[in-house]
């Protein structure tokens, strides 16, 4: 109802106003649709990490965290990973090769038992109905399992359609805890084949373009402290990135925080 209101009476208030209500209105919505969708706290999935390491945490919080053991049980994973992250478009070759598991075309058998040895590994951590078998290759099964990188692309999906709908504040929000997931640390640490190096760019792009248009839509609202809140952690992941520094230098004069904005805009020459 606050919504509609502003739509019909926007002329009646200045820019700074406008800003102001449209967030409080769009911060009511945003608690009143929460509180009619179960929290992610209560998720009582296991949590399998991609993001700063690789492991494996038990649904129950005061149990240890597993980690996979050897080269191959972690880029098998990682690579069922990679799989759901591209909407499971890998074929069995890519797979394979990403995975680290060489193919004898002579004896094909071979690359299925190295699969299946790793998944019976695999599931020591992650449970039996932790990896689905009846495809061509192996999936994780997301109805028992999340994962931290695909909780983050999720994240940022969220914010470019919240954008595309004309939903600033949403978009802010969404992006910030995109933000907090990846937290500057690198996805799918200690596998460097060709897959995961793409995969990590594109992250890092799509992460990146989320940042420069949620920020700079929040300044043309008026909400500076919604541009510094993206601008200023996504500088402190990329501080070479100088579109995403000055983005938040204006943030922060927008505050009147010159000082603070100097101060980054002098990190920022010293490269």
């Amino acid at each position: 109802m606050l919504l509609l209101l502003l739509r019909d009476y926007a002329g009646l208030l200045s820019v700074r106003q406008l800003a102001a209500e449209r967030k409080r209105a769009e911060g009511i919505a945003a608690e009143r649709n929460n509180a009619a969708q179960p929290s992610q706290d209560q998720d009582h999935r296991m949590m399998v990490t991609m993001i700063g390491r690789i492991e494996v945490r038990p649904a129950d919080p005061s149990a240890m965290p597993a980690r996979p053991r050897g080269a191959r049980q972690k880029s098998l994973l990682g690579t069922m990973v990679a799989n759901e992250l591209m909407g499971g478009r890998l074929a069995r070759s890519e797979f394979l090769q990403a995975a680290g598991i060489e193919v004898d075309h002579n004896d094909p058998k071979l690359a299925r038992d190295a699969v299946n040895s790793a998944i019976y590994r695999l599931r020591d951590i992650v449970g039996h109905d932790g990896i689905v078998t009846d495809h061509e290759i192996p999936r994780l099964n997301l109805d028992v399992v999340r994962v931290d990188l695909l909780d983050a692309a999720s994240l940022l999906r969220n914010a470019t359609e919240a954008l595309q709908h004309g939903r600033p504040a949403r978009a802010r929000d969404a992006a910030i805890r995109a933000l907090q997931h990846i937290q500057g640390e690198v996805p799918f640490p200690t596998l460097y084949e060709g897959l995961f190096e793409e995969l990590r760019d594109d992250l890092e792009n799509r992460l990146r373009l989320v940042v420069l248009r949620t920020a700079t839509q929040a300044l043309r609202e008026g909400d500076a402290e919604g541009a510094e809140s993206l601008a200023g952690p996504a500088w402190g992941m990329l501080p070479g990135d100088d579109e995403i520094g000055e983005l938040y230098c204006r943030a922060l004069e927008a505050q009147g925080r010159r000082a603070d904005a100097e101060r980054v805009r002098k990190l920022m020459e010293a490269g």
